[in-house]
C-alpha cells in the first residue's frame, strides 16, 4: 500500500467515509431523481432532488479530493487540499440545512430529534471549514517565517 494512502487511512479515515457516504448518497439522485423510498426528499420537485443530490455529490466528492491532496508531501498541496476539502463543506452543510428544515416543515415537532441529526452535521461541516481557515492561516505564516528566514541566511 502506498505511503500516501496509509497516511490517509490513518488520519481522516472517518472524514474519508463519511465523504465517501455523501458521494454514493448524492451522484445517483443526479443522475435519476429518484429518492428513497421514505426519505423527506420526496417531497421536493424533480429539481429539487437533483440540487440536493448534486450538493451531496459535489461536497462528498470535494472533501475527498481535499483529504488527498493533503496527503501528498507537499505544502502547498496541504494548504490546496485544505481550501478544497473546505469548499466541499458548504454544500455538504447546505444539504444537510435543507434536510432539516424540511424535516420540520412537513412533519413539525415530531422530527425535532430527526432534525437535530442534520443540523448537527451542518455545525460540524461550518466547525471544519473554519478550523481549515485556521489551519491555513498557520500554515501560510510558517511558509512565510521559513521563506524570510532562507532570505535573511542569503
Amino acid at each position: 500500500m502506498p505511503l500516501w494512502l496509509r497516511g490517509v487511512l490513518m488520519e481522516d479515515q472517518f472524514k474519508l467515509f463519511i465523504a465517501v457516504l455523501c458521494m454514493i448518497s448524492g451522484i445517483p439522485l443526479v443522475i435519476r431523481a429518484v429518492p428513497a423510498p421514505g426519505s423527506l426528499v420526496v417531497v421536493l420537485s424533480t429539481t429539487g432532488i437533483r440540487l440536493w443530490g448534486g450538493s451531496l455529490g459535489l461536497g462528498g466528492t470535494l472533501v475527498v479530493i481535499g483529504i488527498l491532496l493533503r496527503h501528498v508531501k507537499a505544502r502547498r498541496r496541504y494548504i490546496e487540499g485544505l481550501m478544497v476539502e473546505a469548499a466541499g463543506l458548504i454544500p455538504l452543510g447546505l444539504a444537510a440545512l435543507v434536510v432539516a428544515v424540511l424535516a420540520i416543515y412537513v412533519i413539525g415537532t415530531q422530527a425535532l430529534f430527526g432534525a437535530s441529526v442534520y443540523l448537527m452535521f451542518t455545525f460540524a461541516c461550518g466547525a471544519r471549514f473554519w478550523a481549515t481557515q485556521q489551519i491555513v492561516k498557520q500554515v501560510r505564516l510558517a511558509i512565510q517565517l521559513e521563506e524570510d528566514g532562507r532570505r535573511e541566511r542569503q
